[in-house]
């Protein structure tokens, strides 16, 4: 998952982000939809276990955790189309204690940043 997560899933979240974020481009749709079934594949891989490999935490959840909250908070993206990275999301969220300390405030400042540009 940690392959998937860096051969794959960042390159397509980059490429949809990045120039929306850098370049003040508009989304472009192509490149969404490639981070779209990227999502859907990451939706299967979580299943009914809980965690992207198994069910049980693993460095490939925080991994994956770090780049999908940061296109939830950075551009506001809506993820709850896929039932089971939302609950593992929000299952996260709940459950790593520094959560909010080390990945939502520096991401909040992140956002910040960005828009006084």
């Amino acid at each position: 998952m940690l392959q998937f997560d860096q051969g794959t899933f960042y390159k397509l979240q980059g490429d949809f982000v990045f120039p929306q974020l850098f370049a003040k481009q508009a989304p472009d749709a192509e490149k969404e939809k490639k981070y779209k079934d990227a999502l859907n594949l990451l939706d299967q891989f979580i299943g009914s276990n809980g965690y992207v490999a198994g069910d049980k935490l693993t460095i490939a959840d925080l991994s994956i955790f770090a780049g999908l909250t940061f296109i939830e908070v950075i551009l506001d993206y809506n993820l709850s189309e896929w039932k089971n990275v939302d609950n593992w999301i929000k299952k996260l969220k709940k459950d790593l204690p520094y959560h909010e300390e080390v990945n939502e405030k520096p991401l909040q400042d992140i956002k910040t940043m960005l828009k006084s540009r």
